[in-house]
């Protein structure tokens, strides 16, 4: 497990890393819902509380627009005292790398959340009200030529 993100000092998983473990199924769930059903698909993964006490939960939409595959992202996090978190956005995926550029519209959803750019262009640090919740979102849009996943 790749342990990337600290929230108030305490390491956890990282979005992306959730996003790697989970896209694969995610991808053959909505391939295999997308032709029978005409309702769209969703999927949500949610992490058990480890002794770092951090709760992470992550929402995945697909959405196809002409011919593209988007994957619509929303993270939440139970935040602590300190009110900061780093998050890091998938960078490298399928083979890929360097793929920052495809992660788009990102925003925060909670209130008083606030996301700042850092050194690095896949992690973000997240500042919002402490001991409170913060919900992020962001595409994944699929721009290179090989294969999703």
């Amino acid at each position: 497990m790749t342990v990337v993100a600290k929230l108030d000092g305490v390491s956890c998983i990282s979005p992306a890393e959730g996003l790697r473990r989970r896209l694969g199924l995610f991808i053959l769930v909505w391939m295999t819902c997308s032709p029978v059903l005409t309702t769209t698909c969703r999927a949500q993964c949610s992490f058990a509380r480890s002794s770092s006490s951090v709760a992470v939960t992550y929402a995945f939409e697909p959405i196809v627009t002409d011919g593209k595959l988007i994957i619509h992202v929303r993270v939440k996090l139970q935040g602590g005292r300190k009110g900061t978190a780093d998050l890091e956005l998938p960078s490298d995926w399928a083979g890929e790398a360097h793929l920052e550029s495809e992660v788009t519209n990102l925003k925060a959803l909670s209130t008083d959340t606030v996301i700042l750019d850092t050194a690095r262009p896949n992690i973000k640090k997240l500042r919002f009200p402490p001991n409170q919740v913060a919900v992020v979102s962001y595409d994944l849009v699929k721009e290179w030529s090989g294969r999703a996943l």
